[in-house]
């Protein structure tokens, strides 16, 4: 079957006039963001209407129109493609060569066509400066390490397999068929095959284009991501030496004030216990205050070691075999005293004769004085604050129940809390840095368990530690 040049030029026409509108419509969105892409549609419809001039209209307008205008239009827009890869590769390139170039074309042309209408060499110094420029084109694409991008590759590749076809057909023109005959798509196969060959590639270089924009838009996205990243990790890393910096500071500290504090207690309480004499009643009242405030001191200073030694993941448990029932009872016996400092008692309801869990016992006591001694400072004076042990859901659960006015509705969230405290005034009745619940929680999550509450305000409150069963 034989192979109609002039047909497949049409279409490729066609085509070239679609790619350039389609260039046009998405230079609008994100892409007008791309430097050359509107110029490169301009292009692109500028090769176009050479084709049209030059091919399509041969033999319709006069032969110094249709080639001098459509080959001047042809190698502009081809030099314009070189500009543009200049500037996609922030290469030098100074505009005036474009103006240099089509302006000795057009001037060869037209001698060409007026005076010395030789097709043979017409054709062949014509061809001369597109082999030129596609050479040109490929060099600037692959200069500098561009080989590695691919799609940079692949534009090079095209540009240098034009510049050969054309190369073939400069030799063929001057050694194979040198005729002086203007009869276009009519010389030989070769000649045939070489024109369908540079006007496909024209419109290859378009599709190259936009596979380098897209190639530079995915990389320069993954270098700023690679840029967030390294930021990132920076900050964290910075974070986590000043989380370190903190938690050491507060673990030396700590340390250095348990030490005192608690020989103050100490002295405070023999004192206290009348054991330097009798004190006058002010002096007895002062001393027991400072006493008093001691073991707040040395509590708090408890509850931050806790805190920074489980936030660093310092805090070691030693789970054992117990019974809650037994556990249960030796924490009522150590925290009655403090119950009744509050003018309340703790009783103890169970219908279970053993509870067996595996948990670290003096950590349970802790939980277990903490839940307690918050439902002793927010109960009235006589109430009762009552402790259960009960089997629900495959676990054991213990509960503190008080019956003082409840959690309010909009801190229960924050209720495990660092510091949490819902009554934040300088005249709260109750006293804390709001550290317990939240070192019961941790400690409970890290024994295996669970740690909740149930509260109805102006009611009760039910705090409640469930254990996987033995």
């Amino acid at each position: 079957m034989k192979i109609d040049p002039r047909s497949v030029v049409y279409i490729i026409i066609i085509g070239s006039l679609l790619m350039s509108g389609g260039m046009f419509a998405v230079a609008r969105g994100y892409l007008a963001q791309v430097p050359g892409v509107q110029r490169w549609a301009k292009a692109t419809l500028m090769l176009g209407l050479g084709w049209i001039v030059s091919a399509a209209l041969r033999g319709v307008i006069p032969e110094v129109v249709s080639v001098v205008l459509g080959n001047g239009l042809i190698s502009l827009a081809l030099w314009h493609y070189l500009a543009i890869f200049a500037a996609f590769r922030q290469k030098n390139f100074d505009q005036r060569w474009i103006w240099w170039g089509v302006g000795l074309q057009l001037a060869l042309m037209t001698w060409f066509v007026l005076v010395q209408p030789h097709f043979s060499l017409r054709g062949a110094v014509y061809h001369v400066f597109l082999v030129g420029i596609m050479a040109w084109s490929g060099w600037i694409l692959l200069s500098g390490q561009g080989w590695r991008q691919r799609a940079q590759g692949y534009t090079a590749a095209v540009c240098v397999l034009c510049a050969l076809v054309l190369s073939i057909r400069i030799v063929n023109y001057l050694f194979f068929n040198y005729s002086a005959d203007n009869i276009p798509f009519q010389q030989s196969l070769l000649n045939d095959v070489s024109y369908l060959v540079f006007y496909l590639v024209s419109v290859l270089l378009t599709f190259c284009y936009v596979l380098m924009c897209n190639e530079r838009y995915f990389r320069q996205r993954a270098d700023d991501e690679r840029i967030v990243r390294e930021g990132y990790e920076r900050a964290l890393q910075e974070q986590r030496r000043i989380d370190n910096l903190k938690s050491e500071f507060i673990s030396v500290v700590s340390h250095e004030l348990r030490t005192p504090l608690t020989s103050i207690r100490g002295s405070l309480g023999l004192l206290d216990g009348g054991a330097a004499g009798a004190l006058s009643p002010q002096a007895h009242q002062l001393i027991t205050i400072a006493h008093k405030n001691s073991q707040r001191l040395v509590s708090l200073v408890n509850d931050i070691l806790d805190m920074e030694k489980l936030a660093s993941g310092k805090m070691v448990l030693h789970p054992e075999r117990l019974d809650l029932i037994v556990l249960v009872r030796q924490a009522i016996e150590a925290n009655q005293s403090y119950a009744h400092g509050y003018g309340v008692s703790y009783q103890m309801q169970n219908d279970t004769e053993c509870a067996w869990v595996w948990a670290d016992g003096e950590r349970l006591m802790q939980v277990l004085a903490n839940l307690m001694s918050n439902a002793a400072k927010f109960s009235a004076p006589g109430q009762q604050v009552w402790l259960r042990v009960l089997w629900i859901d495959q676990r054991y659960r213990i509960e503190v129940e008080d019956h003082g006015k409840g959690i309010p509705e909009n801190f229960r969230p924050h209720i495990f809390g660092r510091f949490a405290q819902a009554d934040l005034s300088d005249t709260r009745k109750s006293q804390g840095a709001g550290l317990g619940l939240n070192i019961s929680k941790s400690l409970i999550e890290k024994m295996g368990g669970e740690i909740g509450f149930d509260s109805q305000e102006n009611c009760k409150t039910v705090f409640w530690v469930a254990l996987p069963a033995l």
